[in-house]
């Protein structure tokens, strides 16, 4: 009845307004939703795509990968004897201590003390590779003696047969004059860092065949 009182224009203008409005709700509850979630399932389309090609490419790859590790373990195996002994806590560190101290006596170096560099602070320096699992310990070392003898026991340590690395070196010439005909005495101190691949298997620390 009160549809009957309305003009021919406004029922136009009423039909035309309750059409934007079912289109209005159309895009937002029907549309819209359709879109972002078209979107979302193209998103992750493009994201298993990509997985898909690396997957593929490591797929194809594997090969040289399994090459590749065989000559690591090949390498590992020929530098396995200048590895420091790991089949325990602290055998590491022993035998590195007692190849130091071996090559100080050679160089005739007086050693004050070798120790984990970390003894100080109450922790040993060490660290633990991923895979291989090479083990790495540092000592501390002081001693005192002339300039020849700790330039002998530096050559000595990084060219004997076990894998070290020597850092750090800090030379003390003290107050004390050196007598007639005899070298100038030095403290010094440094640390010596060494690997040792846990069950490795050395027989005795101190036998490296050094030249």
């Amino acid at each position: 009845m009160m549809r009957s009182r309305l003009s021919r224009r406004d029922r136009r203008a009423l039909a035309l307004g309750g059409g934007v409005v079912a289109l209005a709700l159309l895009w937002t509850y029907a549309v819209a939703p359709y879109l972002r979630a078209l979107d979302d399932v193209r998103a992750r389309l493009e994201v298993a795509r990509g997985l898909l090609e690396r997957e593929l490419e490591l797929a194809a790859s594997a090969p040289a990968i399994a090459a590749d590790v065989q000559r690591a373990a090949e390498r590992l195996r020929d530098v396995a004897p200048r590895l420091l002994p790991g089949t325990d806590e602290g055998v590491a560190d022993a035998a590195l201590a007692d190849y130091v101290r071996r090559h100080a006596r050679e160089a005739r170096v007086h050693l004050a003390s070798v120790a984990p560099a970390g003894a100080e602070s109450g922790e040993a320096e060490r660290s633990i590779g991923a895979g291989i699992r090479l083990e790495e310990t540092t000592l501390l070392v002081t001693g005192e003696g002339d300039l020849e003898g700790l330039l002998t026991l530096l050559a000595r340590l990084e060219a004997g047969g076990k894998l070290v690395r020597v850092e750090g070196l800090s030379i003390d010439a003290g107050q004390a004059a050196p007598q007639p005909g005899s070298a100038l005495p030095l403290s010094f101190r440094f640390t010596v860092t060494g690997w040792a691949l846990p069950n490795a298997g050395a027989s005795d620390p101190g036998a490296e065949g050094d030249a």
